[in-house]
């Protein structure tokens, strides 16, 4: 092989070698660098909900995403006022929450502070590093200390959705497995999530006052997946948007949360009128 046929060839090899390290690099990243470049496009923000015992509204809740200085992480926070049944009477219940997720929307740290139906409860976890999460549980004055060890890091169970959207798996019959972590029963699952459908979907994005009812003044009209949880023999199915918030979903107690302007949630027909709680983000 003469010099110059020597020289093309390497030329050759050079160019396939670049070519590939290319391809590589733009079709097969690790996913946690898709999920943190996607998830720096999500928008911070509140979202209402009315919440549903059965047919009947009980309650109202919210969910406010917000950004960490120096694109660092997010900080998720979730309210749930409502009127709940018990056994001869109702109950007034509290939850309040605020977790904060890596760049990744992995779990960082989190802290619950329930009354009513459920008990005065507070949970405190904090992860450190990626495979161990301090876990305090505070009941009536009494702190008792868990520590779990971690394979990998783990989800935050409420804030499956926004790493739904970030990862990207948005198409019908797409299937995969996140391992999500229950503060209430400290452990962690590896679900499985399955898209169902994709729909243009719409909700009330503001009301206006007709008499003794608040009524939708107008729709926001958004892209949205149909997802099936399935994990211990249960079936959980919700709704989520191209920004990773609920527009329909079911609680693990069996509540219905549904997506709606700030006044149908806080103000509506059947929410206990004696409740002056306001949102901790209210309009």
């Amino acid at each position: 092989m003469s010099g110059r046929a020597r020289l093309a060839a390497g030329i050759l090899v050079l160019w396939t070698a670049t070519l590939g390290w290319q391809v590589k690099r733009l079709y097969f990243r690790p996913i946690t660098q898709i999920v943190a470049q996607a998830a720096r496009t999500l928008p911070p923000g509140t979202s209402y909900y009315r919440v549903y015992e059965g047919e009947r509204q009980v309650g109202w809740a919210q969910r406010h995403l917000d950004t960490l200085p120096s694109a660092s992480g997010f900080i998720l926070r979730e309210q749930l006022e409502a009127r709940l049944t018990a056994p001869g009477s109702e109950t007034s219940t509290s939850i309040l929450s605020e977790a904060v997720l890596s760049p990744t929307l992995t779990l960082r740290e989190f802290e619950i502070q329930t009354t009513g139906i459920v008990g005065e409860l507070t949970l405190h976890g904090t992860v450190s590093g990626d495979t161990l999460l301090e876990l305090y549980t505070t009941r009536r004055s009494a702190v008792d200390t868990l520590r779990l060890p971690m394979d990998a890091p783990v989800i935050l169970s409420g804030a499956w959705p926004l790493r739904f959207v970030a990862q990207g798996q948005l198409e019908p019959g797409q299937r995969f497995s996140l391992p999500l972590f229950d503060p209430y029963t400290s452990v962690t699952r590896d679900v499985q999530l399955e898209v169902l459908a994709r729909e243009i979907r719409t909700y009330p994005d503001s009301a206006t006052d007709q008499g003794p009812l608040w009524v939708a003044a107008r729709l926001d009209t958004v892209e949205a997946w149909q997802v099936r949880q399935i994990f211990g023999g249960l079936d959980h199915r919700s709704w989520v948007d191209e920004d990773g918030r609920f527009l329909d979903t079911h609680t693990v107690s069996g509540l219905r949360l549904e997506r709606t302007a700030f006044e149908m949630a806080f103000y509506g027909d059947s929410v206990p009128h004696g409740d002056n709680r306001q949102p901790t983000d209210a309009q």
